[in-house]
């Protein structure tokens, strides 16, 4: 929304909106910057030092997702995202850092490693309502046609689909 209104011809608007992106691009910089400092700075427990990768994770992503910078930039966000998600993962299995590994991979075009993420996701326990939209697209993307109406069967119920999307997804089967 307020990207949108950097195009406008309000200058007002304009300013505001401006201004509330470099106020939360720098916000979110700064609470990174906090946290990789204290992650490097000490000898921490490893529940303690999951939860700081866990949360560097998830702010890099949100820092890509808001879309605050150029594409260059925007793509180092995106591979620090995945490396505290590995850093996390290798000391403790968490499905919200599946879901989140999963979708980074959609993004960047490995839609089996994403595959993959999204049905350990599931595996763990995550409420399919949270998995399926991605776990459908990544079969879609792979052209999984079968295994796509095989999950849409097993979790029927989970969401309501619009009939016309339903007949789409019966003819690619």
């Amino acid at each position: 929304f307020f990207k949108e209104l950097l195009f406008s011809d309000n200058d007002e608007l304009r300013l505001l909106a401006n201004s509330y992106l470099k106020n939360a691009e720098k916000y979110l910089q700064e609470l990174t910057y906090e946290l990789e400092k204290n992650l490097e700075g000490q000898d921490l427990e490893k529940d303690v030092k999951f939860f700081v990768c866990r949360a560097l994770a998830f702010l890099n992503w949100d820092v890509y997702y808001l879309g605050f910078m150029e594409e260059q930039i925007a793509k180092k966000y995106l591979d620090s995202a995945k490396e505290y998600v590995i850093k996390a993962l290798e000391i403790k299995e968490d499905p919200s850092l599946y879901l989140l590994m999963g979708r980074m991979e959609l993004i960047s075009g490995d839609y089996q490693r994403a595959y993959q993420h999204f049905k350990r996701t599931l595996d763990l326990g995550m409420e399919p309502v949270k998995v399926l939209p991605y776990l459908l697209e990544a079969l879609y993307k792979l052209r999984n046609f079968k295994e796509l109406k095989q999950v849409s069967e097993k979790h029927r119920g989970t969401y309501s689909v619009n009939p016309k999307k339903m007949a789409m997804i019966s003819a690619w089967v």
